[in-house]
């Protein structure tokens, strides 16, 4: 087996009768071709997903009963899979789905022995939203996928061990951006 150097970022490893190209992607780490194409179409979707969201009415009705009706914008804004709030000045306001005979959101759930979870690869319909509001409401807000991680070691009778990592959506936190200084 070799590692030679390719054109444009490119690599490839030479084994007897087989070569399996490889590249540097942005955060420096090698990726396949193939991982890249799924990465890419992961975001693709995920980007197409948000879409939608900001071309609906539903997502402006969801605006409109978060906040307090004076064209203030929420503070903060929570996505959850079954309801989204607002807190504007204090005062909690909820769009609730199934009151609203809303679809829930998909729960973005991943567990895997092994490898790390490459969590763009997922598709999360809570970060969809989030960013179709945020987009619709001028950018103002910073976004943070408040998903519960995990990393659990796994010990083997034979002495070997390996670790499983999970991720499972819990909510999408907007906050304002802060424009005042001390």
């Amino acid at each position: 087996m070799r590692l030679l150097p390719g054109m444009d970022g490119f690599f490839y490893l030479s084994f007897p009768g087989k070569q399996v190209y490889w590249m540097v992607s942005e955060n420096g780490r090698f990726e396949s071709m193939k991982q890249k194409k799924e990465r890419e179409e992961a975001l693709l979707k995920q980007k197409q997903l948000e879409e939608k969201y900001a071309a609906s009415a539903l997502t402006k009705e969801i605006i409109r009963t978060i906040s307090d009706g004076t064209g203030r914008k929420p503070e903060e804004i929570e996505v959850y899979n079954d309801h989204v709030s607002g807190r504007t000045n204090g005062a909690i306001r909820t769009f609730d789905f199934a009151s609203n005979r809303v679809e829930n959101l998909k729960n973005a759930v991943k567990v895997i022995t092994g490898d790390r979870i490459d969590e763009e690869k997922l598709l999360r319909p809570q970060l969809a939203l989030a960013s179709a509001i945020n987009r619709i409401l001028g950018g103002e807000y910073s976004i943070t996928d408040m998903a519960k991680r995990s990393a659990k070691k796994i010990d083997y009778s034979d002495g070997d061990y390996s670790t499983q990592y999970g991720y499972f959506a819990d909510r999408v936190i907007m906050r304002l951006k802060p424009t005042n200084n001390f």
